[in-house]
């Protein structure tokens, strides 16, 4: 099987990536929105902001056996909801691209113009 995804070493800040550059590197593929389910994803917090590295996992509580949701957006707790519901689905090694390059004020909208001027 073929790797679809290119050498994350290579990328340059992908929280500034534009859609079109998205779609070339992380296919969408068709998910349930029902029944979240764990996995990496990027989203953005308003609207034209920066992508935000999120992701959903299991865990277990000490007091009850099953298991649970959690979730975190940029390293911060959020909602499953939030993040499957408005995420879109990548793998781990865009995940960790973008935790490694985060945004500096993901609540601010960034400007594709003042972005080519630099």
């Amino acid at each position: 099987m073929t790797d679809h995804f290119p050498d994350v070493g290579n990328m340059v800040a992908p929280a500034l990536w534009t859609e079109a550059q998205w779609q070339a590197e992380c296919p969408p593929w068709p998910r349930p929105l029902d029944t979240p389910e764990p996995g990496y994803f990027r989203l953005r917090l308003v609207a034209k902001g920066p992508w935000c590295a999120a992701r959903i996992y299991t865990y277990r509580p000490r007091v009850a056996g099953q298991d649970h949701l959690a979730a975190h957006i940029n390293g911060q707790p959020a909602d499953v909801w939030r993040v499957y519901t408005y995420g879109r689905s990548i793998d781990e090694k865009h995940y960790r691209a973008l935790m490694e390059q985060p945004a500096s004020n993901p609540m601010q909208p960034v400007s594709r113009r003042k972005q080519k001027e630099t």
